[in-house]
């Protein structure tokens, strides 16, 4: 499994576990590695974290672009594109929609 499926899959993860009301977050990906540990927030029992925490916990370059509220995170040349109050994902041309309520 490539870094990036790891990285949609926990992000995906991450909109549908719920628990108390504020959280944080293990990521795990890599047996050798100690995890990381980010902030969530839980609202309506949905853990929300941010992405860009996800992505730099996971060691992945993430670049927010101000005038679109764009976020960028890339592993390699595999690139997610995520925008602000959208829960379309984009990864190398391809929409995901994202679980939202």
């Amino acid at each position: 499994m490539s870094r990036m499926t790891r990285t949609l899959a926990i992000l995906t993860l991450l909109t549908l576990v719920g628990t108390g009301r504020s959280a944080t977050v293990d990521l795990v990906y890599d047996v050798d590695r100690q995890p990381s540990r980010i902030g969530a927030e839980v609202i309506d029992g949905i853990v929300f974290a941010s992405v860009r925490d996800v992505a730099l916990g996971l060691s992945l370059e993430a670049q927010w672009f101000d005038d679109k509220q764009r976020l960028v995170v890339s592993a390699g040349p595999v690139q997610a594109r995520f925008t602000a109050w959208n829960p379309i994902v984009v990864v190398d041309d391809i929409a995901y929609n994202l679980p939202h309520k």
